[in-house]
């Protein structure tokens, strides 16, 4: 697969800091892990009050 064929509706993205503010908003899910910025949280469709190990270790 090449990158072109990526279709970012199919994308989950996972961020922290003011500079994941576009990849979070822009991706099909964007999550904001424990220790995020305000910027983070306020653009991640979901914030983690868990460690992101902790999460995906449920899923």
């Amino acid at each position: 697969m090449d990158s072109n064929d990526l279709n970012i509706q199919e994308v989950i993205s996972f961020g922290n800091d003011d500079n994941d503010l576009v990849m979070l908003k822009k991706s099909r899910y964007g999550i904001a892990v424990k220790e995020s910025s305000k910027v983070a949280i306020d653009a991640a469709d979901i914030h983690l009050d868990i460690g992101l190990g902790d999460f995906l270790i449920g899923l």
